[in-house]
């Protein structure tokens, strides 16, 4: 992972190793990191394609059998994986029952959108704000794990970066999408501070 490799000289020793790239994906150590950051609901989600059922419906009445059943599954598809790859996944699960029908929603199916590159301008830009908007912070890529209407840009842009300037705290994570969403005034006048300064940075 680019991150682990940009903040390894920020970590304890006993951590450090874990960062090197052969570390990451090969041995124990490879296994032990995955393993620690499935704990993390956020990393978990950075980690592997997650699916979360939010919608499910039967009968409309409670004393009458319903003839179909229906369950709409969010899915967070990873960069590795397809909606291809997610159905056939799913349809897997039920290799001898055909009266389970898996599609997906057409209006909002889509494939991960590329991850883009550290090295080109865009990314030197987002980091020479960041330094200048929040000194002591150290910029690593990120994988974003959220949807956003940036992918309708991605016939026309090289790159795109998702990117919040500002901090959230635990229980402002437990807030998205949820009741009383919301971010700090303090948070609201950082964002702002960080546009200003990389506007003022494009030539």
């Amino acid at each position: 992972m680019v991150q682990l490799q940009v903040c390894s000289p920020r970590l304890d020793p006993t951590y450090r190793l874990s960062s090197e790239p052969q570390s990451q994906t090969n041995g124990w150590f490879g296994w032990y990191l995955k393993a620690a950051l499935s704990k993390s609901t956020a990393m978990n989600a950075v980690l592997r394609t997650t699916f979360a059922p939010t919608m499910l419906s039967g009968s409309p009445k409670e004393n009458v059998l319903p003839t179909e059943a229906r369950a709409t599954v969010n899915v967070r598809i990873h960069p590795r994986d397809t909606v291809d790859s997610v159905v056939a996944h799913l349809r897997a699960l039920f290799p001898n029952d055909p009266d389970i029908q898996i599609k997906p929603v057409q209006e909002s199916a889509g494939n991960p959108t590329a991850v883009s590159s550290t090295e080109s301008t865009g990314f030197r830009l987002i980091e020479r704000a960041v330094r200048n908007a929040f000194p002591e912070t150290i910029v690593a890529p990120y994988l974003s794990i959220v949807g956003t209407d940036s992918r309708h840009y991605t016939g026309i842009a090289n790159a795109i970066y998702r990117f919040g300037p500002f901090v959230l705290k635990g229980e402002d994570l437990e807030r998205i999408h949820g009741t009383n969403e919301r971010i700090s005034l303090q948070a609201a006048a950082d964002l702002t501070r960080f546009y200003i300064r990389l506007l003022d940075s494009i030539e």
